[in-house]
């Protein structure tokens, strides 16, 4: 784990402990270990907590993860470089999780 994972592993825990949800957690760590700013990132990730709706599908914290690393590669336009790399490398870092 890179030191930029192990910061936002940490400020992810600090999200949940104030009651955020799983995706919404990790989402917002990466969106401020990046150095972004959003006022609608906890609003874009709540569905994803629990598994999808609580569901219990694909981990939100995941799918969190996922959408982060979208933001680091920060791909505005098809010209751009491949964002599925960085999403495949998140999803490495959760060993029995597959996408459905």
């Amino acid at each position: 784990m890179s030191k930029l994972e192990e910061r936002a592993s940490d400020v992810a825990k600090d999200y949940m402990s104030k009651g955020f949800n799983c995706a919404e957690s990790t989402f917002m760590a990466g969106r401020d270990v990046l150095g972004l700013s959003s006022e609608i990132s906890s609003a874009l990730a709540s569905g994803f907590g629990g598994g999808i709706g609580r569901s219990g599908g694909i981990c939100g914290a995941l799918s969190g993860a996922v959408m982060a690393a979208g933001l680091a590669v920060n791909r505005t336009s098809p010209e751009q470089k491949d964002p599925y790399r960085r999403a495949q490398s998140t999803l490495q870092l959760w060993p029995g999780q597959q996408a459905l």
